[in-house]
């Protein structure tokens, strides 16, 4: 635990040329606490651009006003924005004009991410569907940090 991303389960998958493609981590925290591992994780890793995921529609705004915090332009999309506002949102988001992108799980798997730069995704928790799941991976990534408070949370996201 703490600000770095040395868990205890750390994974890193490889391209079959042997190159790294992903490093995956599992960072265990208390639920209470899953927003400032974020601050602590988005401090303490070096990025251009990022995206979060939560499998909770209500959880995307909170997560907004903690990047927002930092001074990281963002977008947030949600499945009870209107298509418009989405699409808006995810071309500022694809064109460079915004760093970070949080999404809902619900949504994510109606929309096609530019993953052109994008080094770090955080999965703010286990994702509820397979599906979702191969959606955040597919963005391809430098860093992969997910956070989960539970066994039954861990067991979860490594069942999927």
């Amino acid at each position: 635990e703490g600000s770095d991303l040395s868990p205890a389960a750390k994974r890193q998958k490889r391209h079959p040329g042997g190159s790294l493609q992903v490093r995956h981590f599992l960072s265990r925290v208390d639920d209470s606490e899953r927003r400032s591992r974020l601050r602590e994780v988005l401090d303490s890793t070096d990025f251009c651009r990022l995206a979060v995921f939560t499998a909770s529609e209500e959880q995307v705004l909170a997560i907004e006003q903690v990047i927002s915090d930092l001074g990281i332009s963002c977008v947030a999309l949600r499945a009870t924005c209107g298509p418009g506002e989405s699409c808006r949102g995810l071309g500022l988001f694809n064109n460079f004009e915004k760093r970070a992108l949080i999404c809902s799980d619900d949504l994510l798997l109606d929309i096609d991410i530019c993953s052109k730069s994008l080094d770090v995704v955080v999965g703010f928790d286990a994702p509820s569907a397979a599906q979702a799941y191969l959606a955040r991976h597919t963005s391809r990534p430098g860093i992969m940090v997910n956070l989960v408070s539970t066994d039954a949370e861990e067991a979860h996201l490594q069942s999927l």
